[in-house]
């Protein structure tokens, strides 16, 4: 359990946000740039803010500091941040469509929207509320929790990709569509099955008409992915 800066509690594993009727009313927060660090759950269950401007001289923000904000659409942010963010910090604002960051950060960057490493490397968070998801070529990593509790209905992924994290796709309930390439060396994918092509583990699957049909290819079937 935690607290927001307004003393309700937060306990993010069984849905409670710390939302009430007087935080679901406060429409904005302004934060001035004296501002270092924001703890975990801080800013939880502010459901009427829809742009977050974070302080130019933030360092750190704890896990699930906006968790639930549930109309926040735009999130900037600033050149100095260095800190952990995307789902762990975002968790459940399922309205999120962007998130901007400044072109002289040096970790993080904005790639169509989505949150990639600063090589561009590595996708580390997709806004909750894109649907259509086209991975770009040269990403190489899909990230823990990238699209955790999205909205995302279809992924296409890369040839350049060449690991997909444990979690990366954790509770995405509206997926309805997965594509690979077929010129990616280190996966395959047989149906709705995704699956690494030498030690033929399951990385990822898909429910179709209420069935989880699982690849012949497949040996591994991990307890987690």
């Amino acid at each position: 359990f935690y607290q927001n800066v307004f003393g309700s509690y937060v306990e993010a594993c069984h849905g409670g946000d710390g939302s009430n009727e007087y935080i679901h009313a406060i429409p904005a927060i302004r934060m001035p740039d004296t501002c270092i660090e924001i703890e975990n759950s801080a800013f939880s269950g502010l459901d009427s803010i829809r742009t977050l401007i974070l302080p130019n001289n933030l360092q750190k923000m704890g896990n699930d500091a906006f968790y639930s904000c549930d109309n926040l659409q735009e999130i900037y942010v600033p050149e100095q941040y260095e800190g952990q963010c995307g789902d762990s910090v975002f968790r459940d604002c399922l309205k999120t469509a962007k998130i901007n960051v400044s072109e002289k950060n040096k970790k993080y960057r904005t790639i169509n929207h989505m949150l990639f490493s600063k090589d561009g490397t590595t996708l580390l968070w997709v806004p909750s509320s894109i649907e259509n998801v086209v991975i770009p070529e040269n990403t190489k990593v899909i990230q823990s929790n990238a699209f955790s509790y999205s909205k995302v209905c279809e992924v296409s992924i890369p040839a350049s990709v060449e690991k997909i994290e444990n979690n990366a796709f954790l509770e995405c309930a509206y997926i309805r569509d997965m594509s690979l390439s077929q010129n990616n060396k280190v996966y395959k994918q047989d149906g709705t099955c995704i699956y690494e092509s030498d030690s033929k583990r399951l990385v990822l699957s898909m429910v179709q008409n209420h069935k989880l049909t699982i690849s012949e290819q497949v040996k591994i079937i991990p307890n987690t992915r």
